[in-house]
């Protein structure tokens, strides 16, 4: 006799080393494990990640300040434009073992029509896939970013050979996810992560399947990603894909699973960090440079650009502890830097690579794979 336990969609999942289970019936949380299936696991959690239908009952007695609520340790923070509503318990040590969401009807820009946000939206997603997106990204992330431990959050993209991880760090729109991209291409290589990276303080960096947000411009000179970017949304997404290329070509973009660019990614361990790369563009026409970096002045930028693309959560956070609850903000960014610090400390090599106007990122990436490959 089948166990149907085991017919189950999995609903605890690996991410950053942790164990987080995502409990609750809902689209959106649906949507959520269908796009961490690759780390599903059956270990028992670390955390519980708990989603309802609707907004939280509201804390009696509470003070209220912006998009921040608190109630002695109890803290909840509303996202006004995401539908979501996400509550815990602060404790800046430690991971909390459980969080509640509250998942709402996703506001509609304008008032338009439901059916019409898609078409308006720049990743081509219904409602829910949106919430879904913003899900991972303000509760799952955002809490592993508050209380992580001794894992960081990294805005990169990862690759792997031979248990041997690269990481390319920057800011938006510089190379990573192109620079990375080529490197898979050329073969040798796996796929670890985009956007965001997890490693700990020891160095060892995770798998994380979470989808790739491809732009306009990384698919500019790649035939067949362009082809697989705009049949993502099938006939309607690539309509919308061309008319976005007319009205805002630098903000189009989509939401893809890796495993539509760079093939299974189930299974994949974790490796060690042996080169990052913090890509900075220049206008100069002179070639390709790198030059060292430290550790520690790494860890400061990265963080940085950390800060900037967790905005939005930091900022609610900030104003929760501005109505008197704990202080997390300050503590999640400090350890942040010094895990950061520690981990590229057990890096190989340290570089920061100066893209010139006159370089695309093929050559960029040849100089990494050089440098990867001198290493191994």
């Amino acid at each position: 006799m089948t166990d149907s336990s085991s017919l189950l969609p999995p609903r605890t999942f690996v991410v950053g080393g942790h164990h987080v289970a995502i409990e609750g019936d809902h689209r959106v949380l649906d949507l959520v494990r269908e796009e961490l299936a690759p780390v599903a696991t059956l270990a028992m959690p670390d955390l519980t990640i708990v989603g309802q239908k609707g907004p939280l009952p509201i804390i009696p007695n509470a003070g209220t300040l912006g998009g921040a609520t608190v109630d002695g340790p109890l803290t909840r923070l509303r996202f006004d434009r995401a539908g979501l509503e996400l509550e815990y318990r602060a404790t800046p040590d430690r991971l909390p073992d459980r969080v509640r969401v509250g998942i709402g009807e996703r506001p509609m820009p304008w008032r338009i029509p439901k059916r019409l946000f898609r078409w308006l939206e720049p990743t081509f997603q219904a409602p829910e896939e949106n919430q879904a997106y913003l899900f991972i990204r303000h509760v799952l992330e955002g809490v592993l970013l508050l209380f992580g431990g001794e894992t960081a959050a990294l805005h990169a993209s990862g690759v792997e050979h031979d248990g041997q991880a690269v990481l390319l760090t920057s800011a938006g729109g510089v190379g990573k996810t192109g620079i990375s991209s080529i490197l898979m291409r050329r073969g040798g290589w796996s796929y670890v992560s985009d956007d965001i990276v997890f490693i700990e303080s020891s160095g060892v960096v995770h798998p994380y399947p979470r989808s790739v947000m491809m732009y306009g411009y990384n698919v500019r000179s790649d035939a067949n990603l362009r082809r697989t970017v705009q049949r993502s949304g099938g006939f309607a997404g690539g309509v919308q894909w061309r008319l976005q290329g007319i009205m805002r070509p630098a903000g189009r973009r989509r939401r893809i699973a890796p495993s539509q660019v760079y093939g299974d990614v189930a299974g994949r361990r974790s490796s060690s960090i042996s080169l990052c790369a913090f890509l900075t563009s220049t206008a100069s026409h002179a070639p390709v440079n790198i030059v060292d970096i430290t550790p520690a002045e790494l860890a400061r930028r990265s963080t940085l650009i950390l800060e900037g693309e967790f905005a939005v959560l930091l900022g609610l956070v900030q104003l929760a502890e501005a109505a008197g609850g704990a202080q997390v903000r300050a503590n999640a960014i400090a350890r942040h830097r010094e895990n950061l610090t520690k981990a590229f400390s057990k890096a190989d090599k340290l570089v920061e690579v100066r893209i010139g106007a006159s370089d695309g990122l093929e050559r960029a990436a040849e100089a990494i794979e050089s440098l990867a490959r001198d290493l191994a």
